[in-house]
C-alpha cells in the first residue's frame, strides 16, 4: 500500500504540474492580448475542474486497490 500511495502522489503531482503550466500558458495569452480576461478566467476555472476531476479518479482508484488488498 505504501507504493500504491506514493505512485498515487507521483501522479498528483504530474496532474498539478499540468495545471500549472495550462495556468502559465493562459496568462501569457492574456499578456499578449490574445484572449480576453473573461476568456482567461473560463479557461482556469475549465482547467481547475480538470484537475479535481483527475484527482479524484487517483484518489477513487487509491481507494479501489486499498480496498482489494485488504481483502486479501
Amino acid at each position: 500500500m505504501k507504493q500504491v500511495k506514493k505512485m498515487a502522489e507521483e501522479h498528483k503531482i504530474g496532474v498539478r504540474d499540468a495545471r500549472r503550466g495550462a495556468m502559465e500558458m493562459v496568462k501569457d495569452l492574456e499578456d499578449d492580448g490574445t484572449i480576453s480576461t473573461d476568456d482567461k478566467r473560463r479557461v482556469e476555472k475549465q482547467v481547475q475542474d480538470l484537475t479535481d476531476e483527475y484527482v479524484k479518479k487517483i484518489d477513487d482508484a487509491i481507494a479501489h486497490k486499498e480496498k482489494e488488498v485488504l481483502e486479501v
